[in-house]
Formats: C-alpha cells, sequence, structure tokens
C-alpha cells in the first residue's frame, strides 16, 4: 500500500523507505532505536496500530537477528495480558531484510486522547495528525513522581506482566520508563523487540542505569530493572541517584508508604541477584500487603526480633529446668536483686532486652534504643527533646522540636534518633523510676547510659589505659570492630556501602548492605556479647567518666553510623565528644542497667 514520506529523527542515520506491511498504510515514523524504527499505521479499516520494524543489517551477524526474530514469534501467542502490549501479526521481509510485527497503539501524550483515535473517512489522505505514544516516561517528565495511590496500582500490573513473561521462559532485557506504555489509560510493558529466551540472551542489550550488575538476560535482571523504574516513580528521581530518597520526604502525605515501597525497590535492586524477589509474583504480593496496610519493614522486623527473643526464651528454659532440678539454697535475700546476679537474658516492661557482659557489673540492652520505648516516655511525660542539626546542600538545617518529627523516622523498630544527652539522661530516669514502681527494680539499681570505658570493654577493648575518654583514644589499637582487616564482612553492620545516598568516594569500596539510611534494630548479626549494632546502624552516646568536661561536653559518641566510611571511624578507639543538648539524625543511645552507687551526677 502507498505511504507518507518519513522523517527522520536520528539525522546521522539516513531514512530508510517505508516498510511494506500487507494490509497496513504507513502514516509516518514516530519513533526510532538501535535495531529498528516504529511506525504508526492503519488498517483497511481505519484502525491505528503501531507497527514494529526490526532491519537485518542493524545487526553484525544473522545469528542475533534471527534470535530477536524467535522472541518476538514466542511473545505472540501470550500477549493477550492485559500488562503487556498486544501483538496481532508477526511477519518477515526476506528480500527486503526486515521482519515487523503489528501491536496495539498508545494513547496519544499531546491530546491525552484514550486510546487515540482510528482514521475518519473525512481525514485528508497524506495528512496524519500529530502524535506521541503515551508512555510512563513522558508522564515523569510532566508530574514529576507519582503519588503511592497511583503507583502502586501500576507496580502491580508491571509485576503481574514479568511474572507472566517469565513463566513462559522469556525475558524482556530493556525495562524502562520509556518502554511502558498506556494503552486506554492502562500501563503496559511494551518494546518487546528485545524479549527472547532465557537461555539465549547473550548480547548485552539494556539502558544504562537499569541492568543490574551482573548484565541483563535473567529474570532477576528484569526485576532489578523493574525496581530501578519504580525507585523513578515513587521518588521523582533518576535512576542513576538510586537509592536517594526524596528532600521533601518528612513533608509527603505518603511518606509511610513511600518508605514501604522502598523495601521493594531495595530488594529488587538488590547487588546479589540471589537477594531479590524469586519472581513477579512475589512483589505482586508485597504491593497487594502495603496496599492493605501491612508493613514491609515492620513485619521483617519483627521476624528479626522474634528470632532473638526465641533465642532468649530457649536460654531462660534452660535457667528454669537448671532451677528445677537443682534448686539454690534457701535465702533471706529480696526477691529482686542486681541484675548482674541475673542468669541469662532478661526482659524489661518495655520489652527491652538485657544481657550481662562477663567483667562488668552492668547489663547491657542488645538493642539500641527504640523510637516505640522513646515513644512511651514522651508520652507519659510530655517531653520536648531537644532539636537536632543536620545539613542539607552543605548548610545546616534544624529539625523540628518534636523529636519524632520528621526526617527522622518513626517506625517503632527503628533506633531513636535526634535526641541529646540529656534527653537519653530524661528517659533513664522516667524508666527507672517506672521499673521500680512496678517492683521490676529495687531501690539500689537503676537505668543509665553506658560509661565510656564500659561500652569500650564491651566492644572488645579490654586493655585500654587513661583517666579521661580523649587518653583513652590516645592508645596504639588498630582493632575493628570484626577485628583488624579492611573492609568489613560482607553482611556485618548498616555501613556506606553501594546502596549508600552518597557520591562513590564516601562509600566503602565493595560493600553493601539492604539500607541505605538506618535500619530496624537487630537488622544485622550479633556481635559480642549478643549485642547488635555497636559497629554500626546509629552511633552511641556514652557518659565521660570521671566527668572531667562536664560543663561542655559530657558525654562521647561511640560507635560508627549508616554513613560511616573511613577506616579510622570503625576503629573502636574513636570517640567524638557531645553536649549536653546537642543532637543529630546520625546518633542515638543504649541503655544499661547499673547499681545506683556508681551513678554519675545528673547534668543540668
Amino acid at each position: 500500500m502507498s505511504s507518507t514520506p518519513p522523517t527522520n529523527p536520528n539525522p546521522n542515520r539516513p531514512p530508510r523507505p517505508a516498510p511494506v506491511v500487507p494490509d497496513y498504510h504507513m502514516e509516518r515514523l514516530i519513533g526510532r532505536g538501535s535495531y529498528g524504527e516504529v511506525w504508526l499505521a492503519h488498517s483497511a479499516l481505519g484502525t491505528r496500530r503501531a507497527v514494529k520494524v526490526v532491519y537485518r543489517d542493524s545487526f553484525d551477524s544473522e545469528r542475533p537477528y534471527l534470535r530477536e526474530f524467535a522472541g518476538i514469534r514466542a511473545y505472540e501467542p501470550i500477549s493477550s495480558h492485559e500488562s503487556q502490549v498486544s501483538v496481532f501479526h508477526v511477519g518477515k521481509n526476506d528480500e527486503a531484510g526486515y521482519f515487523y510485527y503489528v501491536m496495539e497503539l498508545a494513547d496519544d501524550a499531546t491530546t491525552l486522547a484514550k486510546p487515540f483515535p482510528n482514521l475518519a473517512a473525512a481525514e485528508p489522505a497524506g495528512s496524519p495528525p500529530a502524535y506521541e505514544p503515551a508512555t510512563l516516561g513522558v508522564l515523569l517528565k510532566q508530574r514529576g513522581r507519582l503519588p503511592c495511590a497511583e503507583a502502586l496500582p501500576l507496580a502491580r500490573s508491571l509485576a503481574s506482566a514479568l511474572d507472566r513473561l517469565h513463566g513462559h521462559g522469556l525475558v524482556h532485557r530493556d525495562i524502562k520508563p520509556a518502554n511502558i506504555i498506556f494503552v486506554d489509560g492502562r500501563p503496559k510493558l511494551a518494546d518487546i523487540g528485545l524479549v527472547t529466551s532465557a537461555a539465549k540472551a547473550d548480547t548485552l542489550v539494556g539502558t544504562t542505569g537499569y541492568i543490574p550488575p551482573e548484565g541483563p538476560g535473567t529474570a532477576a535482571a528484569d526485576l532489578f530493572s523493574f525496581g530501578k523504574v519504580l525507585y523513578e516513580v515513587v521518588t521523582g528521581h533518576d535512576r542513576q541517584e538510586f537509592p536517594m530518597l526524596p528532600d521533601d520526604l518528612g513533608q509527603l502525605t505518603d511518606r509511610e508508604q513511600l518508605l514501604e515501597v522502598n523495601e521493594i525497590i531495595l530488594k529488587c535492586c538488590h547487588l546479589d541477584p540471589r537477594e531479590r524477589y524469586a519472581s513477579g509474583a512475589e512483589v505482586l504480593a508485597d504491593l497487594k500487603r502495603i496496599e492493605a496496610g501491612r508493613s514491609l519493614r515492620r513485619g521483617r522486623a519483627q521476624r528479626r526480633q522474634l528470632a532473638v527473643a526465641a533465642c532468649v526464651a530457649v536460654a531462660a528454659l534452660g535457667w528454669v529446668l537448671v532451677k528445677q532440678f537443682f534448686p539454690p539454697p534457701t535465702t533471706t535475700e529480696p526477691a529482686v536483686t542486681f541484675a548482674s546476679a541475673m542468669p541469662g537474658s532478661w526482659t524489661n516492661s518495655l520489652g527491652m532486652v538485657f544481657v550481662p557482659v562477663p567483667g562488668l557489673t552492668v547489663d547491657f540492652s542488645i538493642w539500641e534504643t527504640r523510637v516505640q520505648d522513646f515513644r512511651a516516655f514522651v508520652d507519659a511525660t510530655g517531653h520536648a527533646a531537644d532539636a537536632a542539626f543536620f545539613f542539607e546542600r552543605g548548610s545546616p538545617k534544624k529539625l523540628p522540636r518534636r523529636w519524632n518529627d520528621p526526617p527522622v523516622s518513626s517506625d517503632p523498630t527503628f533506633p531513636v534518633r535526634a535526641v541529646s544527652g540529656a534527653d537519653a539522661r530524661a528517659f533513664c530516669a522516667w524508666l527507672t523510676a517506672q521499673e521500680r514502681a512496678a517492683g521490676r527494680l529495687s531501690a539500689t539499681q537503676h537505668y543509665r547510659l553506658p560509661r565510656d570505658a564500659e561500652w569500650s570493654w564491651t566492644a572488645g577493648l579490654t586493655n585500654e589505659a587513661g583517666a579521661t575518654a580523649a587518653e583513652r583514644e590516645l592508645s596504639d589499637s588498630n582493632q575493628f570492630y570484626w577485628g583488624t582487616n579492611w573492609p568489613p564482612p560482607a553482611g556485618y553492620g548498616n555501613f556506606a556501602g553501594f546502596e549508600s545516598p552518597f557520591a562513590q568516594r564516601m562509600r566503602i569500596e565493595g560493600y553493601a548492605d539492604d539500607f541505605s539510611t538506618a535500619a530496624p534494630v537487630g537488622s544485622f548479626p550479633p556481635e559480642r556479647h549478643g549485642l547488635f549494632d555497636l559497629a554500626g546502624n546509629v552511633s552511641e552516646l556514652c557518659e565521660e567518666w570521671p566527668p572531667a568536661f562536664e560543663a561542655k561536653t559530657p558525654f562521647v559518641r561511640r560507635g560508627a553510623t549508616w554513613e560511616s566510611y573511613q577506616p579510622k571511624v570503625f576503629e573502636v578507639r574513636n570517640r567524638r565528644a557531645a553536649g549536653l543538648h546537642e543532637s543529630t539524625i546520625y546518633a542515638g543511645f543504649r541503655v544499661v542497667c547499673a547499681p545506683v552507687d556508681d551513678a554519675p551526677p545528673p547534668g543540668k
């Protein structure tokens, strides 16, 4: 059939003549890629379609060309899925050196027509209307990030399409916003020209930023690309900025849902393909959980904590059996005694788990103090915590005065942050009073912050010399939390690895974990004495003792954080001084249960 002269969107390549496709009239060229062209066409009945034409001379050899043709032939029978672009006809012109396939046409982005109108009988011949395919890429340019209420149904559609594709042994290899079109307003996975058998996907194709480290051509690689697309949708950032979250996260009305979706994104985009979702169906299930109001973050944190609790329960059961078969002698000592006399782990009224540390007279909380712990204190007392400073694009900003206001996470299992030493002391005093009133602590026991020397001992520095923290830091020990070798072992803690939102030079080379900022407590394996996150996540406030600098810097911060990357910061001896009312989003605190007679004087 006759056709209009083609346009030439790529001046570096001479225009080709319009292809000949039986029963279709080529109206005009609407797209061009590495391997072919896309034409706006209409049938003899006036139905408008898109026609993809793939040329043999775009390939170095016959083999990849034939493989692409085999891929589209395998795709055609399964293209009826509601979230996959439908292919109506596949053909091949060996004489002209191309194959083609006719598929449904995207909506028009210029007029927002859903769908693009078919050819009208009165429409002048040779004058095709203006048309731009409605793609996700165009939508994101027009609107920026999409709210989660819109993003979640879109993500469900794409996850379902991928699950069907992978279930038939096919992979897409080039998932990106430009390849997701809208047909009658419904998102569909398109540009299936690169679809091929997973067993034959040995050609490096795809788009930079969406391709995983191991390369394209597997279901896991497609899910990585899907994660990057979802990242762009919910954050409005370019995929190269992953995993940076929006600067205005604290002001977003769908902030909590976005953080839940981010859990899916992080799992999809894990560097290790074995740690990603096993299928689109698994992604779909988690998306539905979020839409139903269920928390992925809380569920995963609870599973980790249940595992710890199970270990505690086993230890407790063992102690019960010991007492049953070897009862202690009769004693007149009070029922509530100092914690170091309690065997094994024990739990207080807030669910904080404590363990004794051999060589010390205090019991350490195994977790950094959680948001849920500090919230109980704030709710009971109305305490107004000190505000925290953070830096935004190099300029200091001050957080709202309430400790749990954005951008500090309000997830109950995260470590509480942006609180000062004064806030931590107030929390300990309140908790002590509560536990004594309930008969859980005696008058000779109390909660407080660890002392600097106690923290060192617990972290493995048992031979530090010096009367003050500053003197002890001068020791010649270069011991890291995990030993003497750099970098840290894989999965040791929450540090600035590949997933970090900071520049490449501000990351630990070759290291990665699942969290770009703070993580729920207990997200990583326990360290010395069964304590979690001594090395990372957030740094922890300790009392300087004796209080030589009480008036100025009565506290030190110990441990590295989720944004730490320099080796010296991971040396156990490393310390940073902190004032009474100084706070930061990078620091929290851990508490100990201790005898009262060694208590430091309260700060004012």
